[in-house]
């Protein structure tokens, strides 16, 4: 009778522990699970082709609260493969107060895949936070 107390105890903690954690997430789209920061806002990076064939880069930070400072850099590579690695087309930088918007372009190459890496930080209240975000687009001629 006491074995299966036990079990029984056992199976209540379980379940009441799986209800105590709570994961919180966002649905940014196709892009996976947008992570959740303390001091930057709404973060974004994205690759997208025109039917002028032209690439734009766009990104941006914002400070979830005002007075924050943002420091940003926008990196965009053409992937290659495993022997011969990415290789880096061009780079913005940026910093300002409050928040950074990237709108950047570029030509592409047919059948190419590129990848867009937003790194930076978001520094309030005498607190630093880092910020990474990354897509990865293949561009088709249309």
């Amino acid at each position: 009778m006491k074995h299966k107390q036990i079990r029984l105890l056992a199976l209540v903690l379980c379940v009441s522990m799986i209800f105590a954690f709570q994961i919180h997430a966002e649905n940014p789209g196709d892009t996976g699970i947008m992570p959740l920061w303390d001091y930057a806002g709404a973060c974004s990076c994205d690759i997208v082709f025109t039917e002028y064939d032209v690439g734009i880069a766009s990104a941006s930070v914002a400070s979830r609260y005002l007075g924050g400072v943002i420091y940003a850099k926008l990196t965009l590579y053409r992937v290659g493969n495993w022997l011969t690695g990415d290789t880096l087309v061009n780079f913005w930088e940026k910093a300002d107060y409050n928040a950074v918007d990237f709108g950047e372009t570029f030509i592409p190459d047919d059948g190419k895949k590129y990848k867009l890496v937003l790194e930076g930080t978001v520094t309030y209240n005498g607190y630093t936070e880092p910020v990474y975000l990354e897509d990865i687009e293949t561009y088709h001629a249309s």
